[in-house]
Parts: structure tokens; sequence; C-alpha cells
């Protein structure tokens, strides 16, 4: 009777185990699979045309420095924005996001970089075309598909219009960043 029991326990244990052992390999993949879900939405962007960039643009963007007015720092890593708007020159915070980018926030971020010629744009030549007393300024760090670039130029005075390249392609960033957040960078 002893040996029945023992034999019994063993077989149930064997038998608990090999459930136990392919629960667990069924289970693994599928939490694979939906974590990697998450995140291939992140790192894979569809550019449009069938073809898949591998990596998300990274972007440290500042517009600001007059004493007078406010300023707005926007970072993106990965597919984490972070905005940031100071009033008075820097001295009281008036606004902050951070959250997840959406796939298509994220893919249009890329293509604005792209379409705006960002990673390629040269910085104003301040010897040439210095800023005015108190003019604020664009200063971005961008990288994209393994490139990166600093720019910076002065930003035009309130009421007109960018007149250089500089202003302009960046202001095609600064649109589409005031689209994603709901804000107003000026």
């Amino acid at each position: 009777m002893n040996k029945k029991v023992i034999i019994i326990g063993v077989v149930i244990l064997i038998l608990g185990g090999v459930v136990l052992y392919f629960a667990s390999q069924k289970t693994t993949p599928t939490t694979n699979q939906s974590t990697n879900q998450n995140v291939v939405p992140a790192q894979k962007l569809s550019t449009g045309n069938n073809q898949t960039q591998s990596a998300a643009p990274a972007l440290d963007f500042f517009a600001g420095g007059s004493i007078f007015g406010s300023s707005f720092e926007v970072k993106i890593s990965g597919a984490h924005i972070t905005y940031r708007e100071t009033t008075q020159g820097g001295a009281k915070e008036a606004n902050k996001i951070e959250r997840s980018l959406l796939p298509v926030e994220l893919d249009g971020i890329r293509k604005t970089i792209s379409d705006a010629g960002l990673i390629n744009l040269q910085s104003q030549d301040f010897t040439k075309e210095p800023l005015v007393p108190d003019q604020a300024s664009y200063r971005i760090t961008v990288s994209l598909d393994g490139k990166e670039n600093k720019i910076n130029c002065g930003i035009p005075p309130s009421g007109t219009e960018p007149t250089t390249k500089c202003q302009k392609q960046i202001d095609k960033l600064r649109l589409k960043l005031n689209s994603i957040l709901g804000v107003n960078i000026y």
C-alpha cells in the first residue's frame, strides 16, 4: 500500500512539473510578444514609403533667452517627450508636460526633422547677422539615423516672419511641436 501511495505521489509530482513546464513555455512567448508590440512602434517607424527606420529621433529644443519673455524646452528621447515652459526670463515655471509619444506623433516628428533638413542645417552666422540686444534664440541638438547636428539661430522679433533659412526650417519644427503638445511655443 505504501509503495502505491509513493508511486502515485511521484507520478502526480512529475505530471504537475510537466504541466508547469509547458504552461510557462506557452506564456513566455506571449509575454515577450506583447512587450515587443509595445516597443516596436517607438523603435521602428514607417517613413511613408514602406521603408522602416530603426532608431527614434532624439531632440533637445530650446527657444528663448530674452530676459523679458518666456523660454520653452522640449526634449525627446526614444518615445518620451518632456516640455517645459518658463516665464519672466526663466524665473517661474508656467507649464510642464511629460508623456509618451504616440507612434504617429513620433513618425510626424521624424518626417518634420527630415523634410526641414535639420540634420544638415547650418547655424546662423552671427558675424554676418548678429543678434540684437535681448533677442531670443533657438538652440537645438537633433539626432536622426545616426547623425547629429547642433543649430543656433535668432528668433525673429515678435510680429515678424522668419527671414533666414535657419529660422524658416526651425519654424517648421516649432509648429509641429506646438501641434503635438497643444502649446504655443513662440
